[in-house]
């Protein structure tokens, strides 16, 4: 089979907000465990997806699915290369009121913020770690070029300002693994 060169001229004709590519990757039958404090720096590894924008004007989305043992405060990022792309004060407030560790959320670890999305389980503890849960979450990034550039997703977790484990695709002690996903969607402007 040929390969065809992409001609953008064909694409040119479509109108606002459609779909001009898809791609998607996922990991099944994978348990990963992430120990990284800061979150640009705890990606999960095989959950990746090279991606070329077909315009510099274009939107693009990106959504995740990530199964994992539910533990303390977890949150979850998308890099793109090596940047987060949630930039801020995103996360848990450092010395909230409801958290007795002082700072134990995702701003403990990720100095620059960065997590699109980040769960505080009250009560719990490092050792309650055989629960499963799924976190699903997006982020709408501008394409801003064509340049070539990999998109990746982050995690991490912490416990009385401590990092921990972050076992993705399964629980501590095995037997419910899950499927984790990333799709990623180029919207015509």
């Amino acid at each position: 089979m040929s390969h065809t060169p992409f001609n953008k001229s064909r694409f040119n004709n479509l109108s606002k907000d459609s779909i001009v590519q898809v791609k998607h990757d996922s990991l099944s039958g994978v348990k990963q465990v992430i120990s990284q404090g800061d979150l640009e720096d705890a990606e999960i590894t095989g959950l990746a997806i090279a991606f070329t924008p077909k315009f510099a004007d274009s939107k693009i989305l990106i959504t995740a699915m990530v199964n994992h043992a539910i533990i303390w405060t977890h949150s979850f990022g998308i890099l793109r290369d090596s940047n987060l792309l949630a930039q801020g004060s995103h996360g848990i407030e450092q010395g909230a009121a409801y958290n007795a560790s002082g700072n134990a959320g995702t701003q403990a670890f990720s100095t620059g913020g960065g997590a699109i999305i980040c769960c505080f389980i009250k009560d719990d503890s490092t050792s309650n770690n055989d629960r499963t849960g799924v976190s699903n979450f997006e982020y709408l990034d501008d394409a801003d070029s064509t340049t070539a550039r990999t998109y990746k997703i982050c995690c991490n977790s912490s416990f009385a300002n401590t990092a921990q484990n972050m076992i993705i695709g399964d629980r501590n002690s095995n037997g419910f693994s899950g499927l984790c996903s990333m799709t990623i969607y180029e919207i015509k402007q």
